[in-house]
């Protein structure tokens, strides 16, 4: 499977990479060997503009899905800016799914299925599904509703 080709099909657009804005402290991506580490990523739509708000005050199930799915499309834009080529990731690893919520919030698989999905969709079953941790938070930076952070194995 083509992942490119696959984002393409499925009529998705990527956001800006986020290895593209000036980070002084901080890399987008970092690469150890075979192992690519991913900074967390916020749902940064292509127009460069961020969703946000709090799980379960301003945003429903559904539009908290959404947000989980275009943070997943966010850091395929910085892992396609990056390693200039989606097929160099050999497979999801690790996520960790952090979600500005409610206390009363009980919805963290749901809402991380949306970029679980995202990704077995893009890069297949195999490559794309990987161990997953969802939690909740009180806050998250510039009120993003979910920031999401990757390990993946790399050619």
């Amino acid at each position: 499977m083509h992942p490119e080709r696959r984002i393409k099909e499925l009529g998705l657009k990527l956001p800006p990479s986020l290895g593209t804005l000036p980070r002084e402290l901080f890399a987008p991506f970092v690469i150890a060997g075979s192992i690519g580490y991913v900074a967390s990523h916020g749902p940064l739509l292509p127009s460069g503009r961020m969703i946000t708000g709090k799980v379960g005050l301003d945003l429903d199930a559904d539009a908290a899905v959404a947000a989980s799915r275009q943070a997943g499309l966010s850091i395929l834009a910085t892992l396609k800016d990056q390693l200039k080529d989606l097929t160099r990731v050999r497979r999801l690893l690790k996520s960790l799914v952090m979600i500005n919520c409610t206390p009363e919030f009980a919805g963290h698989v749901q809402l991380a299925d949306g970029f679980s999905r995202l990704f077995v969709e893009v890069l297949g079953q195999d490559a794309g599904r990987g161990v997953r941790s969802a939690i909740g938070v009180n806050s998250l930076p510039a009120g993003v509703p979910v920031a999401i952070e990757v390990v993946v194995e790399i050619t």
